[in-house]
């Protein structure tokens, strides 16, 4: 069941972080809300869950980001 809910909040998450937060830039520092997401999940949910979330997450930014594929995902 949470597998639903998280691959579509990481990709909601991936999309915002990539266009509207570099808007929203403190002393030259962006918010990395994935990371915080993925770290979250992973004290409440466990590591089982989130081990496969953090390459989901990677991947879904490396398809909306401007990098070259699969920095994201290292």
């Amino acid at each position: 069941m949470s597998y639903y809910v998280g691959i579509p909040l990481l990709l909601v998450v991936a999309t915002a972080e990539v266009s509207v937060l570099p808007m929203f830039q403190v002393g030259g520092l962006q918010p990395n809300p994935m990371l915080v997401l993925l770290i979250g999940w992973l004290m409440v949910r466990g590591a089982g869950e989130a081990f496969l979330l953090i390459p989901v997450g990677g991947f879904f930014l490396g398809l909306v980001d401007s990098a070259p594929m699969g920095t994201a995902l290292l």
